[in-house]
């Protein structure tokens, strides 16, 4: 079986189209997995950011929970003396 140029150049040209088309979705299917990957890293920066956030607002919290109880230790503290001062034996 032989085949005329004309019909050589049509598979020939098919055959292009193929590789060329297959080529595209290639590419097409890397894009879609870096824009995946790109998403997951957002994703993860954006809950480690709130991570680091509600750990600070714990950190703040405990600071005034200790300001406050010392606070507290010191008023006890001068009222428990001002008692103790104002008796008279």
């Amino acid at each position: 079986m032989f085949c005329n140029l004309s019909q050589l150049c049509g598979v020939a040209w098919c055959s292009n189209r193929v590789e060329v088309a297959y080529r595209e979705a290639v590419a097409l299917k890397r894009q879609e997995e870096l824009i995946r990957e790109e998403e997951a890293a957002g994703q993860a920066e954006t809950e480690l950011r709130a991570k680091r956030e509600a750990a600070e607002r714990e950190k703040r919290s405990r600071k005034k929970q200790v300001q406050f109880l010392w606070r507290d230790e010191v008023r006890s503290s001068e009222v428990f003396q001002m008692k103790t001062s104002c008796n008279v034996f």
